[in-house]
């Protein structure tokens, strides 16, 4: 009835479209103390050899996993760090769906980006070269990316990195305008200098103590900025 669908748009993330009222107290679902714990399937030892999907510091040796409907003649190359690992169940949603297969290519903390970054050094920038190897020979279909840039890029205040990233960003571009497949950027999630799920759960009785506001919660997206600069309609934010 009405209220059973007024509850499904008023759900969880379908919450924001739809404007509905905001909760500000009382019980959440999932609970919030559930999170650190709440992983995507690129965590678990579904990698080569047993490990997670993640190439690591120092080497960020190379590691490929597969998810989504794996015959599908529909390849999706996923392509990021820790925050790309963190939305790969929407990701398999929507493979599932389509009948994709998922290829992951992640990497903890490195950008991937042809951008010297403080942290990975040489071999953040030896994945990355071995990951857009990877994407031109892969014949995929389409290319996903979404990284976190909380690095500071080498040459620039952390607060100044953006500039760096953008340029890291347009040279894996142009290399990647070679292939004939789609490439969508996604926007990272916004990022708190609180840890949330605590905060949460250390106020129950009111959520608005956890708020901040948008403009230092939101980061520019060099990655959009690179795309549009592009004017290639393959290219898609």
């Amino acid at each position: 009835g009405t209220h059973s669908t007024l509850t499904s748009r008023c759900f969880g993330a379908a919450a924001l479209p739809n404007h509905c009222a905001r909760t500000t107290s009382g019980p959440l679902t999932p609970a919030a103390s559930k999170a650190a714990h709440d992983l995507s399937a690129a965590y678990r030892r579904t990698g080569p050899n047993g490990t997670s999907c993640f190439s690591q510091l120092p080497t960020f040796t190379l590691r490929v996993c597969h998810f989504g409907v794996l015959t599908s003649p529909v390849n999706v190359a996923y392509v990021g760090n820790s925050h790309a690992g963190q939305w790969l169940p929407a990701i398999q949603g929507v493979a599932d769906r389509h009948d994709w297969r998922i290829t992951t290519f992640l990497a903890s903390r490195c950008v991937f980006a042809e951008t010297l970054q403080t942290v990975g050094g040489q071999g953040c920038e030896d994945w990355t070269k071995e990951v857009t190897r990877k994407l031109l020979r892969g014949r995929f279909d389409l290319i996903v990316m979404l990284d976190s840039l909380n690095v500071q890029a080498v040459g620039a205040p952390f607060d100044q990195r953006f500039p760096l990233y953008e340029k890291g960003y347009a040279a894996i571009l142009r290399k990647l305008k070679a292939v004939h497949a789609r490439l969508v950027g996604v926007r990272d999630n916004p990022i708190s200098h609180l840890d949330l799920p605590a905060c949460l759960v250390a106020h129950p009785h009111d959520y608005l103590v956890c708020a901040g506001p948008r403009r230092t919660w939101v980061n520019p997206e060099p990655l959009f900025t690179a795309i549009d600069r592009m004017h290639d309609s393959r290219f898609l934010k």
